[in-house]
């Protein structure tokens, strides 16, 4: 478990593994960018290099998409149950492994190396063997499910929020027209 500081006042935010700005917590939250190289990457499509700092109260929204919520949020909180989580420690805890371009880092300090799965195993791999545990906690699995379903819970692509099929939730938008 990472030793995390009771506040968070700075973040590097890295584009495709560069740092490319530094994220910055007062009273408001301020973005500037590394340097001034209109050809680099911008941070977000509302965010370009034209300007090389933005300030808002809130945490800028290309951020904040990147923020954990539902059982990743609530294994974090497990985590550290006597420490307030804030936005910053919780981009810091994410750090490169967000989905999406973003990545955050604590200023100074090396991005940490991602323990990976090959594709292999993972294809050859059964529900009991336990392979996502480290990551996410034990994973239930219905039988009932078709194949489709279960390989859509393994990677991670659709959230089957079934028991059984006669008493199914629906997981996506047009479920819910359909489930009506």
């Amino acid at each position: 478990m990472p030793d995390l500081p009771a506040k968070i006042r700075q973040l590097d935010v890295l584009v495709g593994g560069g740092v490319e700005g530094s994220l910055v917590r007062d009273s408001t939250y301020g973005l500037t960018y590394a340097k001034d190289d209109l050809s680099a990457p911008a941070i977000g499509l509302f965010m370009p290099r034209t300007a090389m700092s933005y300030s808002d109260g809130a945490l800028f929204p290309v951020m904040d998409q990147n923020l954990p919520e539902g059982y990743l949020f609530q294994r974090l909180v497990e985590m550290f149950p006597k420490q307030p989580l804030t936005d910053m420690h919780l981009l810091a805890l994410t750090g490169a492994n967000g989905i999406g371009r973003l990545g955050f880092r604590q200023s100074g300090s090396q991005t940490a190396k991602l323990q990976s799965v090959s594709r292999n195993t993972l294809l050859r791999s059964k529900p009991d063997d336990n392979l996502f545990t480290s990551v996410s906690g034990p994973q239930e699995y219905d039988e009932d499910l078709p194949t489709s379903g279960r390989a859509s819970a393994i990677w991670g692509v659709g959230v089957w929020c079934q028991k059984s099929a006669k008493n199914r939730r629906p997981h996506r938008a047009s479920d819910v027209r359909d489930h009506e």
